[in-house]
């Protein structure tokens, strides 16, 4: 991830490495009807451009909500463009 408008003190662009980890993902398949309202236990990492109203990732209220698939799985649907914007990983 990197920074294409800010260079640092040796010139290179600023950014990050991700490093990956030891990371699990649920025992539990993929019916299991938790994982409707929790789909972001699906993937170790989601990557998604910023939105102001986009601040819960597995929805609103997920333990009450009747309503499954809010949240990453669905803002990360919409496929918006993640080159010169801001990110949230």
């Amino acid at each position: 991830i990197r920074n294409t408008r800010a260079v640092n003190r040796t010139g290179q662009l600023t950014g990050y490495k991700l490093m990956p980890g030891s990371n699990c993902l649920p025992l539990a398949g993929s019916e299991a009807k938790f994982l409707r309202r929790a789909a972001f236990l699906k993937h170790n990492l989601w990557v998604t451009a910023y939105n102001r109203e986009e601040r819960y990732p597995g929805g609103e209220f997920p333990n009450q909500n009747p309503r499954a698939g809010e949240g990453l799985a669905t803002w990360v649907q919409q496929n918006r463009p993640l080159e010169e914007t801001d990110i949230v990983l």
